[in-house]
């Protein structure tokens, strides 16, 4: 009998954690699992850690392939899935023991395609604390403060599941069901694609729930992560993916106002900020020329924009300028923004 959730774990270079990793998708209390481990060329020691555990559990399915980044990794592993559900658990990361179960029965009650947990943030190094025993933690919410309205144990369908455009996008505690992923289209050797999977799915899934429950442990400060790495790659990677979400979901009729909203918001918030900061030659690159571009692009859609932004005063104004003002306005107000950022 097939399995009816896939674990992802996409690995690279992360033997350290890789092992608390796979004891956390074993030890679940759902057992109704396949753990579609995936060495993407990792140079250390995964892969034999994951032949010593393909031995001791038969749900552990290890793939070996040559590097081709996270986007290769998500291609193949979702191209070839045959179960009906799936989650992603990065290999420096671990699920809570009833993790899965907790979503899968979320996700069976309410014949849901997106299932929603909240994580708990944890961090190997504190200057600030004096005992280095133990990680220190946080809870972090899914859900904030611009999508707060949404409640949790509740099927969101129809226009108002775009909402959820504005959770966090990262992979953690999100359970998808397989068939609304099967034509999303993906990119190597470029970081942000778990935004591209969230997003494109949320515009294809027809049922969304949010639980308001830790279900994952996220490690935040590991070196190396693409999170924390501050280089040109990494605005090269936000705009091409920003870009490939843009072309995804305007193939779709459905599409939803508020997944264009959060791309504008995304442009003018997390690209200019890691461009204010990562740019070698700020203004006179090509990524400014590129942004520039990119709020033309967005301005075409102002009128579906315009259906569900609910920014005031000066936010406002500064939103009517960047989706409809003159290319001089624009530019002045998206130099301004950068200068902010950059002294900050």
């Amino acid at each position: 009998m097939a399995a009816k959730v896939s674990v992802i774990v996409p690995i690279y270079n992360v033997e350290k954690y890789l092992r608390t990793c796979l004891d956390s998708l074993l030890n679940q209390t759902y057992r109704d699992i396949v753990v579609v481990a995936v060495d993407d060329g990792s140079p250390d020691n995964s892969a034999q850690i994951l032949r010593e555990y393909m031995e001791k559990d038969e749900r552990v399915k290890p793939v070996f392939k040559e590097n081709g980044g996270y986007g290769s990794v998500l291609e193949y592993a979702i191209g070839a899935m045959e179960t009906e559900y799936f989650i992603i658990c990065d290999p420096d990361d671990y699920l809570t023991e009833d993790c899965i179960e907790t979503l899968v029965a979320a996700a069976e009650k309410n014949s849901a395609d997106i299932v929603i947990g909240d994580k708990i943030a944890f961090f190997e190094e504190r200057e600030d604390e004096e005992s280095q025993d133990e990680p220190y933690t946080e809870y972090s919410k899914a859900i904030y403060k611009y999508v707060d309205d949404l409640k949790p144990n509740t099927v969101y369908t129809g226009e108002e599941r775009g909402k959820f455009a504005f959770a966090v996008p990262s992979p953690h505690a999100k359970l998808y069901r397989t068939s609304i992923t099967k034509d999303i289209k993906f990119l190597k050797n470029v970081t942000f694609l778990d935004v591209n999977l969230y997003l494109t799915a949320l515009q294809k899934a027809e049922r969304v729930v949010y639980i308001d429950k830790p279900l994952a442990y996220y490690l935040i400060d590991r070196f190396g992560n693409s999170m924390t790495e501050k280089n040109p790659k990494r605005i090269n990677s936000n705009l091409t993916v920003w870009k490939l979400i843009y072309n995804s979901v305007i193939e779709d009729s459905g599409i939803l106002p508020y997944i264009y909203y959060k791309l504008y918001y995304h442009l003018s918030h997390e690209i200019l900020i890691d461009y204010s900061r990562c740019s070698a030659d700020l203004f006179h690159d090509s990524f400014f020329d590129e942004i520039l571009s990119m709020y033309g692009m967005i301005s075409e859609k102002k009128s579906l924009i315009d259906k569900v932004y609910d920014g005031t005063g000066l936010n406002r104004i500064i939103y009517n300028i960047l989706t409809s003002g003159s290319d001089g306005l624009k530019k002045a107000v998206v130099r301004m923004y950068i200068n902010f950022y950059k002294k900050r």
